[in-house]
């Protein structure tokens, strides 16, 4: 029975109804309640719902019940990114990787996360050890960012070919595109919408 709340808390997580997906994880705990799946789907739903300081609170939670959950481990860095310690990001980020090295995700976001920290040369490195262990899509979007930043169009161009390349469904590349572009703050790097906007007219030329 925990295991059907759980599914039904993540099929309201879908529709975006957080409220009503935490309501069903917690049903799922009071079951069972070393389901860590459930606390950590929680803290999930709190990223969702901006609420960051519960979300890791439910993802220590989730952690103190199965220390090796790598996964979790990456949740609580990238909700600490929102929080703006990026200190503290990066550590859960290295905590994931110490526990699966090969783990892309948590390479890409720490990447992303020096970045921020305006340490592009490191954020390139942790970038191109993520497209290294296979992230071919969001890897390589994210380092031509960085080209695009460098004032070097040609390599982001060359890197965002390869990004798309990399998506089956080339409409979530053209998504992750627009997203990214306020997501990671371009404009602070001297990135107009409009010019934003010709290079992306450049990708299938």
């Amino acid at each position: 029975m925990a295991k059907c709340y759980a599914i039904i808390g993540s099929n309201y997580n879908g529709k975006k109804d957080y409220d009503k997906a935490i309501e069903y994880y917690q049903k799922a705990i009071a079951i069972k309640p070393d389901l860590h799946e459930a606390f950590n789907d929680i803290g999930v739903a709190y990223v969702k719902k901006k609420e960051y300081d519960k979300a890791i609170e439910h993802f220590q939670k989730a952690i103190d019940i199965k220390p090796d959950d790598y996964e979790t481990f990456h949740n609580m860095g990238n909700t600490y990114v929102h929080k703006k310690d990026y200190d503290k990001a990066i550590k859960h980020y290295q905590q994931a990787i110490a526990i699966k090295p090969d783990y892309h995700r948590a390479y890409n976001s720490w990447g992303l996360t020096l970045l921020k920290m305006n340490k592009i040369e490191e954020g390139k490195e942790k970038l191109e050890k993520s497209i290294a262990l296979g992230n071919l899509s969001h890897g390589n979007a994210n380092l031509g960012h960085i080209f695009l930043i460098e004032q070097k169009e040609t390599a982001a161009l060359q890197h965002y070919r390869k990004s798309l390349a990399a998506f089956e469904d080339k409409n979530k590349f053209w998504e992750l595109m627009k997203e990214d572009f306020e997501g990671l703050n371009l404009e602070q790097y001297g990135i107009s919408a409009a010019y934003y906007e010709e290079v992306l007219g450049k990708i299938k030329l």
